[in-house]
């Protein structure tokens, strides 16, 4: 293999990575803006980046482009703790809400409580609360 083939093979790797996180109709940004900021100005635009789930940079980017569109700043998207907790407490619900249907059809085979019932009616309980209140942490977020 010669050189050009390990360029041309750079090239197409660049590219691909490029595809894939721009999309393949978005054209290459070439120009960049580089800001140095104190440490509370980074602390701030890195807490807003964090909450709306990009980075500095692309947040800074977002922002500065509705900024000078005269358009309202983007909404920011459902942060990363929120879905977190979304995911984990449906993941709850799902498997303690299997544990009371085990449970009810124990019941309705041998005519007696199984001990667990109570416990996992009280977590599946728990973990609807706790989807409920993630959910409205959402709601609210949007």
């Amino acid at each position: 293999m010669d050189d050009g083939d390990d360029a041309a093979t750079t090239v197409d790797a660049s590219e691909r990575r490029r595809v894939q996180r721009r999309g393949p109709n978005r054209e290459r940004r070439r120009h960049r803006i580089n800001l140095r900021l104190d440490d509370d100005e980074w602390a701030t635009i890195h807490g807003a980046a964090e909450r709306s789930g990009l980075s500095d940079a692309g947040w800074c980017t977002e922002v500065g482009l509705a900024a000078a569109a005269g358009s309202t700043l983007p909404t920011p998207s459902v942060s990363r703790d929120a879905l977190a907790e979304l995911t984990l407490a449906q993941r709850q619900l799902r498997k303690y809400a299997t544990n009371v249907n085990q449970a009810v059809a124990a019941l309705h085979s041998t005519g007696a409580v199984p001990d667990y019932l109570v416990a996992a009616i009280a977590t599946t309980d728990t973990a609807a609360r706790r989807l409920s209140d993630a959910a409205l942490v959402v709601g609210e977020r949007l």
